[in-house]
């Protein structure tokens, strides 16, 4: 009885972890074409917020490691080379209110080098 009970519990609290579509606005991949590791390690979502995220703050590492990414239906995303998001920063704008965008190589000055993302709904 007890082993079945915390199997139960160790599942809601799986399916309450998992990432889903609704609150999520880009995910973004330490991988080209958007590839993960087997252990997923290599990617995470950035919520669509309207705040600014910035890499170096969230866990896994990905402050400049980014070499693809993607970016939910109805969100636009903001991508930065500098933290703190800066309005006078050279920016990156992706993003549709139509369709999923997805980049699965990105352009040079911007391969591993994304340092903030700022993500809000269209």
């Amino acid at each position: 009885m007890r082993v079945s009970i915390s199997i139960l519990g160790l599942m809601s609290a799986l399916v309450a972890a998992a990432p889903t579509a609704t609150g999520g606005g880009a995910t973004i991949y330490k991988q080209q074409n958007l590839a993960v590791s087997p252990l997923g390690t290599d990617s995470t979502s950035i919520p669509a917020n309207a705040y600014c995220t910035d890499l170096n703050n969230i866990f896994g590492d990905f402050d400049g490691k980014v070499r693809s990414l993607s970016v939910e239906k109805g969100v636009k995303c903001q991508f930065y080379l500098n933290t703190g998001c800066p309005t006078d920063g050279t920016k990156k704008e992706v993003g549709s209110k139509d369709k999923k965008v997805e980049e699965k190589t990105l352009a040079k000055e911007w391969d591993g080098k994304i340092r903030s993302v700022f993500c809000q709904k269209i």
